[in-house]
C-alpha cells in the first residue's frame, strides 16, 4: 500500500525505484536536454515526492498520458448558428441561452431532422466530468499561486483558515450552478439516463452541442464514428476547446483596463492567435493584467498527473525499463505515441506541427487544434495538480467544500436542492479554529 508517491508501503519498505537521477536528471536519448527540462513545468512540480518535514524532492513516477479535460464541441453546429467558439463564461452562457430559445437542427435517421434546444449532453456515468470546469475556473480567477495557496493552507503568506474565504471558489461554483441548474434548461435531461458511450454517440450525431470530456474522446469513438458515418450521419467536426475564461476574472484584475466581457473576449482571442503582449490585443489592457489573462488561458484541468508509470525495485529489468521511460520523452517517441493514440500527447515540450508536419497532417482536426494550443505556451500548458499532492489533503482530508457531494449532480439531477453559496458558507462554518489547528498538526505544518 503506497503512501502517495513515496514509493514506500505501510511497513516502510522501499517498493519503487528512485528515478531522480536515472531518469529526471538524465539526458533524453539523442537530444541535448534533460528529461526534467523537457517535461511541462507544471507536471514536473506535481510528480515529485517530498516527505513530510523534508525539503529534498525525489521522483518515483513518470507520466504516460496527458489527459486534457475541457468542453468538447461541434464546430459545424456553431457554424450553422453563425456563432463563434465561446472564450469566456458569459459567452458560453449566452450561447446556451440562444440554443434554448432558438434551437439548432441536428441529423435524424428518418431524414426529417430534429431540433435540439439544449446545449450540454453528458452521460449518467460521466456526470462528474462537468466538475472539471469548476476547478479550472477557480484556478483562473485566483491565479495558479492562489489556487496552490488554498491547498497549502496559506492566506496572506501565513497558514490561515481564511483560505475558505477565497472568492474564486465561490464564483466558479456559482458559474457551474448557472449552467447546470435544471431550471435553466441548458443540460439535456437524457444526460441522467443515457450511458456514457450512448451519450458520446449522440454527440457524434449532432444531438449535443457540448459535453465535458477529455483528449481521449476522439480515439475512444473512432470505430463508432465509422459505423454511424456509414449510416449516413454527417461527418461533424468535433473539437475540444480551451476552457472558457471565467468572466468574473475582470473583478480580480489590478486596474480597470478591462471593463467588459467583450473586451475580455478580445484579449483571449488575441492570445489564441499567438499575441503575447498587451499592446497587440486591440484593447487598453495593462501588461500586468494581460499576464494574468495569459496565465488563466494556459490553465488546464487534466487527469494526466494521475496516470503515471513506475518501476518496482524488485524488477529484474530495471535498466531496460529506465531506458524505456527516458526514450518516451524523445521527439521520435512523441510521434509514435501520437500516431498510435490518434493524436493524444505526452506532457513534453514538443511542437509536432513544427518538428514533424507529416505526423501533424495525419491527425484529426480534434487534435490538431488542441496541439496547436498546447504548443503555444513557452513552458507548456499549466496543468492543475492532483489534490492529494498537498499535505493538508493527504493527511487532514482538506477538500474544496466540506460537503464533498458532486456540485454538478446537486445543481442539475437533484434539481438544485442546494446552492453554491450554501456549499461555501457551510465550509466556512465547519472549519473552526480547533479543526484548523488539528489539520495543520496532522499535515506536519505546525
Amino acid at each position: 500500500y503506497l503512501d502517495a508517491y513515496s514509493g514506500k508501503n505501510s511497513a516502510g519498505y522501499q517498493d519503487l525505484a528512485d528515478l531522480t537521477e536515472a531518469v529526471y536528471n538524465a539526458s533524453v536519448p539523442g537530444e541535448n536536454i534533460k528529461y526534467k527540462d523537457k517535461i511541462y513545468d507544471s507536471f514536473l512540480s506535481y510528480l515529485g515526492y517530498k516527505p513530510k518535514g523534508e525539503t529534498e524532492v525525489s521522483y518515483y513516477v513518470t507520466p504516460w498520458a496527458g489527459g486534457m479535460d475541457s468542453i468538447v464541441y461541434n464546430q459545424d453546429l456553431l457554424d450553422q448558428m453563425n456563432k463563434q467558439m465561446p472564450v469566456t463564461t458569459d459567452e458560453l452562457v449566452d450561447l446556451c441561452e440562444y440554443v434554448k430559445q432558438n434551437g439548432y437542427r441536428a441529423y435524424d435517421y428518418d431524414d426529417t431532422g430534429v431540433t435540439i434546444k439544449t446545449s450540454f449532453l453528458q452521460g449518467n456515468d460521466a456526470l462528474g466530468y462537468m466538475n472539471y470546469l469548476f476547478k479550472a475556473w477557480w484556478a483562473q480567477y485566483e491565479g495558479i499561486d492562489g489556487y496552490y495557496n488554498f491547498w497549502n493552507g496559506i492566506d496572506s503568506d501565513v497558514y490561515s483558515k481564511d483560505i475558505f474565504q477565497q472568492q474564486g471558489r465561490l464564483l466558479a461554483a456559482q458559474k457551474l450552478e448557472e449552467i447546470s441548474n435544471k431550471a435553466n434548461g441548458y443540460v439535456n435531461e437524457d444526460s441522467f439516463t443515457l450511458s456514457f458511450m450512448d451519450s458520446q454517440i449522440q454527440v457524434l450525431e449532432g444531438r449535443g452541442l457540448f459535453c465535458t470530456n477529455g483528449d481521449w474522446f476522439d480515439s475512444e469513438m473512432a470505430e463508432m464514428k465509422k459505423l454511424i458515418l456509414a449510416d449516413g450521419v454527417p461527418d461533424y467536426k468535433i473539437k475540444i476547446m480551451p476552457t472558457p475564461i471565467l468572466s468574473d476574472i475582470i473583478d480580480n484584475l489590478d486596474d480597470s483596463s478591462i471593463s467588459s466581457d467583450e473586451e475580455l473576449a478580445l484579449v483571449v482571442r488575441a492570445i489564441d492567435r499567438g499575441v503575447r503582449n498587451a499592446g497587440a490585443t486591440g484593447t487598453s489592457i495593462s501588461e500586468d493584467d494581460f499576464a494574468k489573462i495569459l496565465e488563466a488561458r494556459s490553465i488546464v484541468e487534466t487527469i494526466g498527473p494521475a496516470h503515471t508509470a513506475a518501476i518496482p525495485n524488485y524488477s529484474l529489468g530495471k535498466d531496460v525499463a529506465i531506458d524505456f521511460l527516458r526514450y518516451m520523452a524523445t521527439d521520435k517517441a512523441q510521434n509514435i505515441y501520437m500516431l498510435a493514440t490518434g493524436g493524444a500527447n505526452l506532457p513534453f515540450k514538443y511542437d509536432v506541427e513544427e518538428k514533424s508536419k507529416a505526423t501533424f497532417d495525419q491527425l484529426t482536426y480534434f487534435h490538431r487544434d488542441r496541439l496547436k494550443y498546447f504548443a503555444s505556451f513557452e513552458n507548456g500548458i499549466t496543468a492543475l495538480p492532483m489534490q492529494n499532492n498537498f499535505p493538508l489533503v493527504k493527511y487532514a482530508n482538506l477538500t474544496a467544500f466540506s460537503d464533498n457531494s458532486s456540485l454538478f449532480v446537486t445543481f442539475s439531477e437533484r434539481n438544485n436542492t442546494k446552492h453554491a453559496l450554501d456549499f461555501y458558507n457551510e465550509t466556512i462554518a465547519d472549519w473552526t479554529d480547533a479543526k484548523w489547528n488539528q489539520a495543520l498538526n496532522a499535515a506536519g505544518l505546525l
